[in-house]
């Protein structure tokens, strides 16, 4: 935590230009800004977050796992789980992946009505071959924020459509419509799976 209001006002001009070149899109520099800030203020939380933040923005996933193991140190919180697990995810490595899964959960069973923590759950379990996991992950997340809800069945739709089961993403993008009737993706959507349903089967080869 902060130490003194004289600490904040040393390290303040950093932050605020990290935020600065955040809004530019220069991760590099405004990853630089913070850790400069974070010599001033170690273990700083809100330092730590943004750090992290943008270690992950520049695909150094490896370091940004350290810092939300950090963070976890210091504060159990579902969204400290939730950018773990995203950030082991996105290492691909089925160890990984097995650890993002136990980081996800956490995530979920402190906060089980965080469509986040259900959504980033589904996003684990689409890069771990297991659709089926995923699909109720979606679910449950269009389930909890309904203003969202027409996205997140949209994704239902399309992991439907990636198994062929052309029927049931139809069934689920007129749910998603219910949601959002002006939505053009989900419209597209449902033109794939009825064009997929009806088009010539192929006979097999010989």
């Amino acid at each position: 935590m902060i130490a003194s209001a004289e600490e904040a006002f040393v390290f303040l001009p950093f932050v605020y230009q990290a935020h600065q070149h955040e809004r530019a899109g220069a991760w590099v520099t405004a990853l630089e800004q913070y850790r400069l800030a974070w010599r001033l203020a170690p273990r700083n939380p809100y330092l730590l977050r943004h750090i992290a933040k943008a270690q992950t923005q520049l695909g150094r996933y490896e370091e940004a796992i350290n810092r939300w193991l950090e963070m976890l140190a210091q504060q159990k919180h579902p969204s400290h789980y939730r950018r773990l697990a995203h950030n082991l995810a996105a290492l691909g490595t089925e160890e990984a992946l097995l650890k993002a899964i136990d980081a996800i959960d956490e995530a979920i069973k402190m906060d089980p009505r965080d469509a986040k923590n259900h959504a980033t759950a589904a996003s684990i379990y689409a890069i771990a071959n297991q659709p089926d996991k995923a699909i109720a992950e979606l679910e449950l997340a269009a389930a909890y924020d309904s203003d969202n809800a027409a996205r997140y069945l949209l994704q239902v739709a399309g992991l439907y459509c990636d198994q062929g089961r052309y029927d049931e993403a139809l069934d689920t993008c007129i749910m998603a419509q219910t949601h959002d009737p002006d939505d053009r993706d989900i419209l597209a959507m449902m033109m794939k799976a009825a064009w997929a349903m009806n088009r010539p089967q192929q006979p097999p080869s010989q």
